[in-house]
């Protein structure tokens, strides 16, 4: 753990693939629901609410300094207290992770590998994170940190082919919800992007190469994210209106597929939807890598692949039953 070191670059291109992973396929849709056409208006709310969580989550990594989260709670609160409270978090981040890990499994299912049973697509994804994770979590940073500039490539390329389909109208009426509707949805586009960010106290300040950099990193890398979240968001109201984007479960997907590159190239969505899918595998294989710790901390288990291995079964056993009872 103290050999970790990243850039401070490197951790807010982390931070950036962090804030969208939870939005995409997995709650981007109640939004839609919850304010249609004014989407826009509570993202933006939404992101200035998220700068007061991202403050809290500094004041936090300051009080750690060189320890984890999981650490820091044994030293400020006690040995039982301080269990209880890495239990709930750790509770929170498994059932946070199997919900994205089932719903990211379905959309690949449907979408991509329709003849594939459902198993066999969760037993991939699910080795590709222990892969990653054996490893060295800073293979992550470093694969995150290229594909930042293929994702930048791509979210421009994708919100300018498809501004032939904009309809300025579909933003139209403004502030047809009620006023607290709005708030209520901006304060969970706020959470929904900020709180992946916790995963990150797993990691003590100390990684960073340049600590005094740290704050700055965090934050810049929301920026970018929300900034990204918005004109995505922009561009599927655009394109699909405020009817469409709440008929539709991954309305941002069936957007994309509107695009059309000089009327040959068509399905582009799959180069598009890479994006997403690499969020998905950022937020898991991070969220996978502080259960991982937190067992081997607590219960002191020197056989990392026994651990690995047992979080596998129970990942893909969770993530079946919610199909299950969803279905």
């Amino acid at each position: 753990m103290k050999n970790i070191k990243i850039s401070s670059l490197q951790l807010g291109i982390i931070v950036f693939f962090l804030c969208q992973a939870l939005f995409f396929p997995l709650a981007s849709h109640p939004l839609y629901k919850n304010v249609e056409q004014e989407i826009w208006i509570c993202s933006i709310i939404g992101t200035g609410i998220g700068f007061v969580i991202i403050k809290l989550f500094l004041l936090l990594q300051a009080k750690l300094q060189d320890k984890n989260i999981l650490e820091y709670n044994i030293y400020k609160f006690g040995k039982l207290l301080g269990n209880i409270i890495n239990f709930i978090t750790v509770f929170m981040i498994i059932i946070t992770m199997v919900s994205l890990f089932s719903k990211f499994c379905i959309f690949i299912n449907v979408n991509y590998l329709p003849n594939m049973p459902l198993l066999i697509i969760q037993i991939t994804f699910i080795l590709v994170i222990i892969y990653a994770i054996k490893k060295g979590i800073e293979s992550i940073f470093r694969s995150a940190q290229i594909f930042s500039i293929i994702s930048i490539i791509l979210l421009i390329s994708a919100f300018t082919l498809n501004a032939y389909n904009f309809n300025i109208n579909n933003i139209f009426p403004i502030l047809e919800h009620k006023v607290s509707n709005i708030l209520l949805s901006s304060l969970y586009y706020a959470l929904i992007s900020t709180l992946p960010i916790f995963l990150l106290s797993i990691f003590p300040k100390n990684i960073v190469l340049k600590k005094e950099q740290y704050n700055k990193s965090i934050i810049l890398g929301y920026l970018f994210s929300s900034i990204v979240t918005i004109i995505i968001f922009i561009t599927t109201l655009l394109v699909l209106g405020k009817h469409l984007i709440v008929s539709f479960e991954y309305p941002e997907f069936i957007a994309f597929k509107q695009i059309q590159y000089f009327y040959f190239i068509e399905r582009l969505e799959i180069i598009f939807s890479s994006i997403w899918i690499f969020n998905v595998f950022v937020f898991c294989i991070i969220s996978l890598y502080f259960v991982y710790k937190y067992l081997k901390f607590t219960f002191n288990v020197k056989n990392t692949n026994f651990i690995l291995i047992l979080l596998s079964i129970i990942i893909i056993l969770l993530s079946n039953l919610i199909i299950f009872n969803n279905f």
